[in-house]
Parts: C-alpha cells; structure tokens; sequence
C-alpha cells in the first residue's frame, strides 16, 4: 500500500471506501483463481494540491475482452461507475498486465 494522509468530506470518502471495498473484493474473488498466488496493489495519493489517485491494481488473471465493462450486470462494477461519477472522478481501466482501476479527483 502506498496510502498518503488525506482528509476528505463524508459526501467523497464514503462513496470513495466503498469503492475501495469494491474494487479490493473483485480481486479477491476473481484474480486468482485455483489458489494462484498474486499481489494487489493499492495508492492513494496527492497529484497536485487539488487532485487525488486511488489505483487498485492485481497481477491477476486480467479482465477478458469479451467482457463488457459498459453493459455489465456486475452489480459491482455497475457500483463502481455509478459512485465514481457520484464524486466526479475520472475512472480508467486496464484490463491486464496488471489489472488496473484508476480514478482521479479533484
């Protein structure tokens, strides 16, 4: 974990922990299947004085391509979206390599 000290209000830090808990649970459950071992990986920095990063990364099997992060029906990822735009965070995904969830705020 790299984890800086931040001091947010609750109508950001709460959508902002359950994504967390989303994001860290997703890898749990689907990164490593067959009792593979991996690492996850979680940053919560300053960019600048105004703007955060919360990266949630595994070296974990990846999110197949056919997989559609749009249309899901992952009530989940459908969580994660809704609550990144409820803060107004910019959300990015890298499905592999490592798999990686990216939001910035301001």
């Amino acid at each position: 974990m790299n984890v800086e000290q931040v001091y947010l209000p609750l109508d950001t830090s709460i959508p902002l922990g359950l994504i967390l808990n989303e994001l860290c649970s997703n890898a749990l459950k689907h990164a490593f299947p067959d009792n593979r071992s991996g690492k996850i990986e979680v940053s919560f920095v300053y960019l600048d004085s105004n703007s955060l990063e919360l990266v949630v990364c595994d070296n974990g099997v990846g999110i197949p391509e056919e997989f559609d992060m749009e249309n899901t029906t992952s009530l989940g990822l459908q969580l994660i979206q809704l609550l990144s735009m409820q803060i107004s965070a910019d959300l990015s995904i890298q499905r592999s390599n490592p798999t990686k969830f990216k939001l910035i705020f301001r």
